[in-house]
């Protein structure tokens, strides 16, 4: 079972995550801002972090790249309602996310989160 760590500034959002996650994930910890977020990624080691964009404090790109630079392995996964275009998929790669996913698209996650586990990416656009 993936161990999951949520940072998102959305109480809402993250207690969806939890509800769509529950049955398939351990959820190991939460966050509500990036830099809760780096913070707890370095001690808790979760398997996937789920990362929205735009939070305050250090958005989920700053957030990401501080996670990758403190040695952190995790699988990144970067969960939005920013429009997804080529040039967020192209900055999200470069930053270190195996997928972008809408949050509309959420009946997706538990799916997602097992292509990044067995390393692969996931990268969705608008329809």
């Amino acid at each position: 079972m993936a161990r999951v760590l949520i940072v998102d500034d959305n109480e809402a959002v993250r207690y969806l995550a939890r509800h769509l996650l529950k049955k398939d994930c351990e959820i190991c910890g939460e966050a509500c801002d990036g830099e809760e977020g780096v913070v707890q990624a370095n001690s808790l080691k979760p398997d996937v972090i789920l990362l929205d964009l735009s939070m305050p404090k250090m958005n989920g790109m700053e957030a990401a790249e501080a996670i990758s630079q403190n040695g952190g392995h995790a699988k990144l996964i970067l969960w939005t309602v920013t429009e997804i275009d080529d040039a967020l998929t192209q900055t999200a790669q470069r930053a270190g996310f195996q997928a972008v996913l809408k949050k509309s698209d959420a009946y997706l996650l538990t799916n997602v989160i097992d292509v990044v586990l067995h390393g692969g990416t996931v990268f969705s656009h608008n329809r």
